[in-house]
């Protein structure tokens, strides 16, 4: 029988949250990296072929709340058990800050033709025109646009870019599924529109201040790993 907060439905959501990974970045070569980061990523629900689906922080709240009731109810508040607590923390807090960011983090957008550049994005999704400045300057300086054979279908969305600011000066490409990450943001190539007769990219950027925490949150659950095989050994502690 399956039971909220039981180790069987910790393996199930564990299944279903590596399923939706597979599935999403699959996805990616189909329909692009934005469309899945978007969407599958960064939504609670989301539809698909107009069938509403559950999205990944969905998976992370609930398995954050199942790994929470299963330490609580099977757990022995014990020393000997001091690493199995630190193991369920760890796992707790990757979900919730995976919950966190996909839901919380703020989107931006920047639509720029060739040889223009600028160091001010749009906030996506404001019920009216909000700025944030960018810490460095990013200058388009060429833009294709390559089509399937024998297709007028775009199979790809291809920038040559510049970004410049605080010491750095830097070229990069950005692809339809290659983004560029740089100093803590990751500037994805998202669509296209037209400016003045001219096919210009419009990139999204996420900012990515926190991208540290899952190394901290690994540290901490390999540091209750090592307790735990500690505590079990002959002789130690109880």
């Amino acid at each position: 029988m399956f039971r909220f907060g039981s180790s069987k439905v910790s393996v199930v959501l564990l299944a279903l949250l590596f399923l939706e990974l597979l599935g999403g970045t699959l996805a990616q070569s189909l329909w692009g990296a934005t469309a899945v980061q978007t969407t599958a990523f960064s939504q609670v629900f989301f539809w698909a072929q107009g069938v509403p689906l559950p999205g990944l922080p969905f998976w992370l709240g609930l398995t954050a709340i199942n790994l929470s009731l299963g330490a609580w109810k099977n757990l022995k508040r014990t020393w000997q058990t001091a690493g199995l607590w630190i193991i369920h923390l760890a796992l707790i807090l990757f979900c919730l800050a995976g919950f966190g960011f996909a839901v919380v983090q703020e989107e931006l957008l920047l639509g720029l033709p060739v040889g223009a550049s600028s160091k001010v994005a749009f906030v996506k999704d404001a019920p009216q025109e909000v700025t944030r400045g960018l810490p460095f300057t990013l200058s388009v300086e060429a833009f294709s646009l390559p089509k399937y054979p024998a297709s007028n279908e775009p199979s790809d969305y291809i920038s040559d870019v510049r970004l410049t600011g605080g010491g750095i000066d830097q070229r990069a490409r950005i692809q339809m599924n290659l983004p560029l990450r740089f100093q803590g943001f990751t500037i994805y190539q998202s669509s296209v529109q037209t400016v003045d007769g001219q096919m210009a990219p419009v990139f999204k950027i996420t900012n990515n201040a926190w991208g540290f925490l899952p190394y901290a949150l690994s540290g901490l659950l390999f540091g209750g790993l090592v307790l735990h095989l500690l505590l079990r050994r002959p002789g130690a502690k109880k």
